[in-house]
């Protein structure tokens, strides 16, 4: 066992344990001809998205129940001009967003055949960086290098439609969220802020503008229950932030900032479905595994502590991890091309 320092939020030096773990390696996907940019798990957990630089989204099947291998199940090409940065499924898993470099966003719908091409949604003036669905499916939030953050709704005949374009940011926008507990939304970007929006008065407005990263944040999720969040950045540190007032969410405090686990810009972070760990990848071609546990300091109320550093993780910069549904199964992706599957093991 040994420690790390971490920060608490008025700068006091904490010690936190690095606990023995196990990050096993399962299998290696591979089949992209251009990095690997993101994934995305199906609701049902058998099934794993994934997009490229080489313009496809490839969906690879679970062989077994023991979620080990995965073998492709299909390719879906030919929509996009350019790189496909950002892919989600709905909750339910009937629709598959898919956004990309050219500006668009393609949505397909689930048949029993595969995914189906059912439409092509225009209207950022840039690259589309990140696409995310709401939790009832029936919204779709999508954020660009045009600094806008767009919100779609969906219409009677199943086509999206946008009813809310949302300016806060003054930099190209990296990623956007839907809260897991209510409709509210994250995101997050190049000028160094998370910013969650509300639906108030008939109209999407700023909620919170959250400071405290130094440099680009790349991504940023929700623990399940929506009132811890982690973020990431260029600065290479993890951020952890406490919902305020969880009956009144979306303004978030930063309880602990975490340092020296990676050395290059972190570009992924993933709670598991139990929210007690969390996943991270940086540009160090590393991956890191964190433990939330509750700390006796009263000013403090959760720590992360460190339970393994794999620092030859990807042979390049890893891109995505991506905690299972269920299982704390995660994948992981990056600019080496492929696609890893790890079993994540605390020893006791």
């Amino acid at each position: 066992v040994s420690t790390q320092s971490t920060w608490g939020p008025n700068q006091e030096k904490y010690c936190i344990m690095v606990m023995p773990y196990s990050l096993n390696w399962l299998s290696t996907v591979t089949g992209h001809d251009d990095r690997v940019w993101q994934l995305a798990w199906h609701p049902n957990g058998k099934v794993l998205a994934s997009c490229s630089g080489d313009k496809t989204v490839r969906l690879w099947s679970s062989a077994g129940e023991d979620l080990q291998t995965f073998t492709q199940k299909a390719v879906l090409e030919g929509r996009h001009s350019k790189t496909i940065r950002s892919i989600a499924f709905s909750p339910d898993g009937s629709l598959l967003a898919v956004g990309s470099f050219d500006a668009t966003i393609s949505i397909y719908k689930a048949t029993e055949s595969g995914y189906t091409y059912m439409s092509t949604l225009e209207g950022h003036e840039s690259e589309v960086k990140s696409v995310s669905f709401s939790r009832d499916g029936k919204k779709l939030a999508s954020c660009s290098r045009d600094k806008t953050v767009w919100v779609w709704e969906q219409e009677a005949g199943g086509d999206f439609v946008c009813s809310s374009v949302l300016n806060g940011h003054t930099q190209d926008v990296k990623m956007v969220k839907w809260f897991p507990q209510c409709e509210m939304l994250l995101s997050c970007g190049y000028d160094d802020v998370i910013n969650t929006w509300a639906f108030e008065d008939d109209d999407w407005g700023l909620k919170t503008s959250h400071k405290g990263h130094t440099s680009t944040v790349w991504s940023a999720d929700f623990a399940p229950t929506g009132d811890l969040m982690a973020s990431v950045s260029d600065d290479n540190t993890v951020r952890l932030w406490m919902d305020e007032n969880p009956k009144d969410p979306g303004t978030f405090t930063c309880i602990s900032t975490l340092s020296g686990f990676h050395i290059r810009s972190i570009y992924s972070c993933s709670w598991n479905a139990d929210g007690n760990l969390l996943a991270t990848g940086a540009g160090d071609d590393a991956i890191t595994i964190f433990r939330l546990e509750k700390s006796t300091d009263s000013m403090v109320p959760y720590q992360l502590s460190c339970l393994e550093n794999s620092k030859s993780a990807h042979d390049n910069d890893v891109n995505c991890v991506a905690f299972h549904p269920s299982e704390n199964i995660l994948a992981s992706c990056g600019d080496d091309k492929a696609i890893k599957l790890w079993n994540v093991i605390a020893d006791a």
